[in-house]
């Protein structure tokens, strides 16, 4: 049988389609238009060119825009919600890092079908905004070396709380590991010196240390006490599992996020997936 033109050419494309399958994999359906996800980018101690201090919530709906805005004590955070295409947000690795929001086939809230880059300098953003073929593009260059950008709406974390000097209410004394196994949390306890430290692994929340020290709490069956933080918004921690704050140079409630001496409100502190945050009952860090 002698093969056509037409084919020969189908025939050929049909090997090149084998061959990137082969190279590449199958396409990703679940990064197509139809995927509905919610971006934040937290500013952390960079105020934000539009809004500056507030949490700033963009929701598109009807095939439009809305916006609302509230105080936030200072801190700038923004949150994009229902942004149906393929969107992505990148950060860079520089010292001084940039976030950039592509809004793939979604108009941008603000300067749609441009590329607009906000640079901060000397305490004061520069704006530009030029046509960009009608793909919204955002670019927020110079923020704080502590700025996040992430997506979804929920992370899974690992989350320790440490005793210290101080007896746990349960299992005192021990290492206390809790474990989601067949969708039910498990707990198993060591004993450890008589130093309390209880771990909750894997814990999927809403994305802030307080949302992450919830699920934990009921999961452990304890709870905490807080009051607002009025210096730099938020919430203050006074209390875990029942143990209090003390004054006088006594021990209280702090937190570590990935290693690191955390100095603003847990509340108002993003999380990404894979981050570590440890609490302890310890006098004040420096």
């Amino acid at each position: 049988m002698r093969l056509s033109g037409k084919d020969i050419v189908l025939a050929g494309l049909a090997v090149v389609i084998v061959a990137v399958i082969l190279l590449f994999g199958f396409p990703n359906q679940s990064s197509g238009t139809n995927v509905t996800t919610t971006w934040t980018v937290d500013f952390a101690g960079t105020p934000a060119p539009i809004a500056p201090g507030n949490v700033t919530t963009w929701t598109f709906a009807g095939g439009a825009w809305t916006m609302s805005s509230v105080a936030n004590g200072g801190h700038s955070v923004w949150v994009f919600s229902n942004i149906t295409s393929q969107a992505s947000c990148t950060k860079s690795s520089m010292m001084s890092p940039s976030v950039t929001i592509d809004f793939a086939g979604t108009s941008a809230p603000m300067f749609p079908g441009n590329a607009t880059t906000w640079t901060h300098g000397q305490d004061s953003w520069a704006k530009t905004s030029d046509p960009n073929d009608g793909h919204s593009v955002w670019v927020l260059a110079n923020m704080s070396a502590q700025s996040k950008c992430f997506k979804g709406t929920t992370v899974t974390t690992t989350l320790t709380i440490d005793f210290v000097g101080a007896s746990a209410p349960t299992h005192p004394g021990n290492i206390t590991t809790w474990t989601k196994v067949g969708g039910e949390w498990v707990s198993t306890s060591v004993a450890n010196g008589g130093h309390s430290v209880w771990v909750f692994e894997n814990v999927t929340s809403k994305p802030t240390c307080y949302e992450q020290l919830l699920v934990a709490e009921a999961i452990g069956h304890f709870g905490d006490t807080n009051v607002p933080y009025s210096d730099i918004g938020g919430i203050l921690i006074q209390g875990i599992a029942g143990l209090e704050n003390q004054n006088n140079g006594g021990p209280g409630w702090q937190y570590y996020l990935n290693g690191k001496y955390a100095t603003r409100s847990c509340s108002l502190t993003y999380l990404s997936n894979g981050d570590t945050v440890v609490w302890k009952y310890m006098p004040l860090a420096g």
